[in-house]
């Protein structure tokens, strides 16, 4: 258990761990890895080696990171009392049989300390209440997050709370929810720890403790696995299929604000003789919401069974490990399950008649890109006639880049036929294009209006102007709605 101290406690530790190096890049320094010990200590001989002069940065890291036990006496010696005593109040030291060690994972992550389980503690769980440390799920979902300034804020499922933390930033007032009050236990002891005063953590399932509220963004990152079990409730669901996002979207609107944003990170099924768009467009009928929808990754089922399945303890064996994976196989395969898709989505309350687009995504969402979201729905809220384009100046994204590359084939070099068309921030899409198009699309500097600069492609075209305006149209309107170009009046 986690205990909240007294005034100036938090900021007395916070002030004693920077002073230690013990922040993101002191850690990261000293161990000079960005990979920890895991759940088969594979890194643990070099971090013991990295971390083996008895100074205080050391300890910390031992304690903290890598879950390593240390002499009581070492630590009296390199630690300050005080501070020994304040992180034993915590709950996050406890002394046993001349060792103190740490029975969680506190870790330093932007400009945050983190409290989460333990590797160990992971690893031989069933996953009935886990904390989660901060993973690529967390940082995606934090880099798709709108961020713009808003009175209330909802972080469903919010684990260890540091979506939460980070959303305060912005956020006047952030709702942490989540379904165990141990998880609860992590959030608050987080957010007093980090000195975030406008976040408030309440427990129980999904929308259940928010019921009669509203708020003007929710984001969440649910258990989305498609799974036949719900062992591990962060990350595995008892509802068939991808039954839990689709009543997440379903239950969403009833707490958004009119305008409000539900930014969620999703996986569901592609079932044989059905398009996966037919069955995601469904999710959002009768919800009053617009939505984007990004795909990222796909997966054939056996591959996606060998990524999400959780091996077993090594009391159970590999014949347990067999035995289920051919159930989950199984499963997938009664349902007619031809492929898996990754991604998140992006919906907004809106009255009238709504819309719902789907968009793949080939990069990893590396950079923040909630601006780039936020533009996608106010370029669809005002679309321009043919007319309005025509007279418009189209003009390509800052930080956009033509890229075409040489080929080595057949023992001489030839330039490729595809000219790819990249954003490098915000969604970083890709758009290809031919030589000829990409032609075209470096013309658009903002300063002639597209008429002008479809006549110049139609004096040299062996076709109509009728013809080649109406595809100079389709692949404008095509490139705004992607973000590449945008038009000046």
């Amino acid at each position: 258990m986690l205990n909240i101290q007294g005034p100036g406690q938090a900021a007395r530790l916070k002030d004693y761990l920077r002073e230690a190096g013990f922040t993101a890049d002191g850690l990261r320094n000293r161990i000079q890895t960005d990979v920890l010990a895991g759940r088969n200590l594979e890194n643990l001989p070099l971090l013991l080696h990295r971390t083996r002069e008895p100074d205080a940065l050391n300890l910390l890291t031992r304690w903290f990171v890598i879950g390593e036990p240390v002499l009581q006496k070492l630590a009296q010696q390199v630690i300050p009392s005080d501070i020994l005593q304040l992180l034993a109040d915590c709950g996050l030291l406890h002394s046993a049989d001349g060792n103190v060690s740490c029975p969680v994972m506190f870790a330093p992550f932007e400009n945050y300390w983190v409290t989460t389980d333990t590797y160990s503690r992971l690893s031989k769980s069933v996953g009935e209440d886990d904390v989660l440390m901060v993973n690529t799920t967390t940082l995606i979902l934090l880099n798709l997050a709108i961020r713009t300034p808003c009175r209330s804020l909802l972080d469903l499922g919010t684990g260890c709370g540091v979506v939460a933390m980070v959303a305060a930033q912005f956020g006047e007032h952030v709702t942490g929810t989540d379904l165990t009050p141990r998880a609860g236990n992590f959030a608050r002891f987080n957010a007093w720890l980090n000195e975030v005063p406008n976040v408030e953590i309440v427990t129980g399932d999904l929308f259940q403790p928010v019921a009669e509220r509203r708020f003007e963004r929710i984001l969440t990152n649910p258990p989305y696995y498609v799974t036949p079990s719900s062992r591990r409730i962060f990350a595995e669901n008892p509802m068939e299929l991808d039954g839990f996002c689709r009543n997440l979207v379903k239950q969403a609107p009833a707490h958004l604000e009119e305008g409000g944003f539900l930014q969620m990170l999703c996986e569901w099924p592609e079932i044989e003789g059905q398009p996966w768009e037919e069955r995601l467009a469904e999710w959002f009928q009768g919800t009053g919401c617009d939505a984007i929808v990004w795909e990222g990754a796909t997966y054939d089922p056996i591959p996606y069974v060998q990524a999400r399945l959780p091996i077993a303890t090594a009391s159970t064996g590999k014949e347990a490990d067999c035995q289920r994976f051919d159930e989950w196989v199984e499963y997938y395969r009664s349902r007619k399950v031809k492929a898996l898709h990754a991604g998140f989505l992006t919906m907004r309350r809106r009255p009238g008649q709504n819309w719902v687009h789907f968009e793949r995504v080939v990069a990893d969402v590396t950079k923040p890109s909630g601006q780039a979201i936020l533009e996608r729905f106010a370029v669809r809220d005002q679309p321009l006639s043919e007319e309005e384009l025509l007279k418009s100046r189209p003009q390509v994204t800052e930080g956009t880049q033509l890229r075409q590359v040489m080929e080595f084939h057949d023992r001489q070099w030839r330039l490729s036929p595809k000219v790819h068309m990249v954003q490098t921030s915000g969604l970083q899409l890709m758009h290809d294009l031919t030589p000829d198009v990409a032609e075209f699309v470096s013309r658009m500097d903002g300063k002639a209006p597209l008429g002008e600069l479809v006549g110049t492609v139609a004096r040299d075209a062996p076709v109509p102007r009728e013809k080649v305006q109406a595809e100079c149209i389709s692949l404008v309107k095509r490139l705004i709605d992607r973000g590449f170009v945008r038009v000046l009046s």
